[in-house]
């Protein structure tokens, strides 16, 4: 049989009590001897035993995260997918493992990269963004003249 557990409303008292899960009994507290209390919810713990094929996707599902948490903190990678490789991820932690070093260089090489690429980029916007094309800067002078002339231009009424 179970054991449950119930706090009393007005002493917050918790009293277990063994009984079955179709009973509602009327609980008297321990601690006043009110009837009025409520079920609880209390934290338990339990334990899986997988065996078979579960054991061995359990196994498989944490030698993984072992594998992702290793790249991150050895290597420094932090998002292997392991695309196109047959082995998966395994074959890519091993390969990683195997040329450690050249896996931090190129990757430095790659960030080195992406970031000149981007600085290019941002440069390249820049200096584009401020130049009028030809056909618009008569046109933007006309307009502005116009505007000043209507400001300096008196009506009589």
């Amino acid at each position: 049989m179970p054991i449950y557990e119930y706090k009393c409303n007005e002493c917050e008292a918790v009293t277990e009590v063994r009984h079955a899960i179709a009973e509602t009994p009327q609980v008297e507290c321990a601690g006043c001897g009110s009837v009025d209390t409520r079920k609880i919810i209390s934290p338990c713990t339990f334990t899986v035993h997988a065996t078979g094929r579960r054991q061995q996707h359990w196994d498989n599902a944490k030698r993984e995260s072992d594998m992702r948490q290793e790249l991150r903190e050895d290597y420094n990678v932090h998002n292997a997918i392991p695309i196109g490789a047959p082995g998966g991820l395994a074959e890519v932690h091993r390969e990683v493992k195997a040329n450690g070093e050249q896996v931090r260089e190129r990757m430095s090489a790659k960030r080195e990269q992406s970031a000149s690429e981007a600085a290019a980029k941002h440069k390249e916007f820049k200096r584009t963004t401020g130049v009028r094309s030809k056909k618009k800067v008569p046109l933007i002078k006309e307009r502005r003249a116009k505007e000043a002339a209507a400001k300096r231009r008196i009506t009589l009424r």
